[in-house]
């Protein structure tokens, strides 16, 4: 690993308020991301689960780095935050691997179960995908709950990862799962909250109208908080006690210290509702193997900086470039290939 130093984020004059930021990374244009688009169905955790994965390839696939990179709580592989790393990876040169987690990109029909951050069984089976399909060099981006998801799926390898997998980078990761829903049940977070749990209850719904003998329409009520909803929705459906026994099980601060392969964690001090516990800070600083980065402002993936907008884009790109021994980056492939 050559030597990584980040340039410092000094977010744009008009845009230091968090909700500002927050809002700003998915309202203000960032660069279309057009090659053509092959899609993938895996099953996990049995044959009546799939998640869908959609693939660029550039035109020599299997000499390039694959980029696999996760949305976030209500997402998607069509988020605005996934489009624009994919667009500055693929850019760059990378092969582009959009993953959707269960039930998200209109997958509802294609999953059995609920979903949460820590399904990291889930992204290892496309790990293992893509390492079959000949992927020799592969990168996990995950934003928020996306951002947990592949901490846990680095934590759950631990000394045993692949080799294929190089680097990871998390961008304002939930690690801490319940202190990030009770964040979101005060004061103006609470707009993100309301927002999160409108969109739980309508999956909710869909899901009940699919398999009405799983899913119970009258387990719903009127939550007032994603604790509440998880309490009495994500966590029975998902074989879990309560929302805290689910919380601890899939906060990836756990067991953080099993990281083993270079991550970058990236979070902002005034992100309205991502909060890291004092003691997992310690805990990612202590791993040699994390470079953890806190910012004093960004809001939530916001990171819009002065001058050059997508500091999280390129600090993340400047960080895989600084792990990779073998050279990755190049101008992106006018044609576009295909794996395996």
């Amino acid at each position: 690993m050559t030597s990584f130093v980040p340039q410092e984020f000094v977010p744009a004059p008009l845009l230091r308020n968090p909700h500002v930021q927050t809002f700003a990374a998915a309202l203000l244009g960032r660069a279309q991301f057009l090659p053509l688009v092959e899609q993938w169905f895996i099953s996990v955790a049995g044959e009546k689960n799939q998640v869908r994965c959609d693939c660029s390839w550039q035109a020599d696939p299997h000499h390039r780095t694959t980029a696999l990179i996760c949305h976030g709580l209500g997402g998607s592989s069509t988020s605005p935050v996934v489009i624009g790393m994919a667009a500055a990876l693929w850019k760059a040169g990378l092969n582009i691997v959009r993953y959707n987690m269960r039930n998200c990109g209109g997958t509802e029909e294609r999953c059995r179960t609920l979903y949460h951050s820590g399904m990291h069984g889930d992204m290892v089976r496309v790990i293992d995908e893509l390492i079959a399909r000949e992927c020799r060099s592969i990168v996990l981006i995950g934003f928020s709950a996306g951002g947990n998801l592949v901490l846990n799926t680095a934590a759950s390898l631990g000394p045993s990862v692949p080799t294929q997998l190089k680097a990871v980078a998390s961008i304002c990761g939930a690690m801490d799962v319940a202190a990030a829903a009770d964040a979101l049940h005060r004061g103006a977070s609470r707009f993100y909250e309301w927002r999160f749990v409108r969109e739980l209850e309508d999956l909710f719904k869909r899901k009940a109208k699919l398999f009405p003998d799983t899913f119970r329409l009258n387990h719903l009520r009127k939550f007032k908080s994603i604790r509440e909803f998880d309490n009495d929705i994500t966590a029975p459906y998902g074989g879990f006690r309560d929302a805290d026994d689910i919380y601890t099980s899939i906060s990836s601060s756990r067991w953080a210290e099993r990281i083993s392969v270079p991550t970058l964690v990236i979070q902002s001090k005034d992100d309205p509702f991502i909060r890291l516990l004092p003691a997992t800070v310690e805990k990612v600083k202590r791993n040699p193997h994390v470079t953890f980065l806190e910012t004093e402002c960004g809001g939530h993936c916001g990171f819009v900086a002065q001058g050059k907008l997508w500091w999280a884009e390129e600090t993340v790109e400047a960080f895989f470039a600084s792990v990779l021994a073998e050279p990755i980056f190049g101008d992106a492939s006018q044609t576009v290939g295909t794996a395996g």
